[in-house]
């Protein structure tokens, strides 16, 4: 049998036969990487979740603001000469038009929240999974 004494040959032989352990970590960059975007993406899932419970905040209080306006337009009262003498004498024409059209615009502001609502909670519901499947990466990372 011969023995092969040479440095090139032991360096083969170290490297095909057995693992040579590595001074480094070859995962560290992909590691951080992974880190940086969990970070952003829940700050996105945190940020989307402000937005939604902004956004029923503010249809809540559109809807008390139209409520309110179009009772100063004709407000409930008990008996209907109350409620015209009240209607005719305190508020002009115009006054009833300017308040007529910003209830107007709040419904429509309201209705566009509500058409997009279904959306808003979609990318809701993306981004937790974003943030579920980062949290898988890290646990299979360590």
């Amino acid at each position: 049998m011969v023995v092969f004494a040479s440095r090139t040959w032991r360096n083969f032989t170290a490297k095909v036969v057995g693992v040579k352990s590595i001074p480094f970590d070859p995962l560290e960059k992909q590691r951080a990487a992974v880190l940086e975007h969990a970070a952003k993406a829940e700050a996105l899932y945190k940020q989307l979740l402000r937005l939604s419970n902004l956004t029923d905040e503010i249809r809540s209080a559109q809807l008390e603001i139209t409520r309110q306006s179009r009772e100063v337009i004709a407000p409930p009262a008990k008996d209907e000469e109350a409620s015209t003498l009240c209607s005719t004498a305190d508020s002009g024409a115009g006054y009833t038009q300017a308040i007529c059209l910003f209830a107007d615009q709040l419904s429509r502001c309201e209705q566009s929240l509500q058409a997009l609502r279904p959306q808003l909670q979609v990318a809701v519901a993306e981004a937790q999974k974003l943030v579920q499947r980062n949290a898988d990466l890290q646990q299979k990372l360590k």
